[in-house]
């Protein structure tokens, strides 16, 4: 999930401003295809995490996510 991401002075953090709220979960029967989706996410790029290109070269997924595949679905606060 990425509803409360910390982005760095991990892994206890260091302050709420290295927290950044994104209120967003990923739900996908492709793990590498979600894990590509959370690069999205944070701005990053495959080439800065090349175990996900390893893990779709092994067959474990696919390492591209398509914007047409993806549902957003709004829940409220309670």
């Amino acid at each position: 999930d990425a509803v409360r991401v910390l982005l760095r002075s991990g892994p206890q953090g260091g302050s709420l401003g290295d927290v950044q709220r994104l209120d967003t979960v990923i739900a996908s029967a492709d793990p590498v295809a979600a894990e590509t989706r959370g690069l999205d996410l944070h701005g990053r790029t495959l080439e800065e995490y090349p175990y996900i290109a390893q893990a779709a070269a092994r067959g474990l997924g696919r390492s591209a996510w398509a914007a047409g595949e993806e549902r957003a679905i709004e829940l409220g606060r309670s």
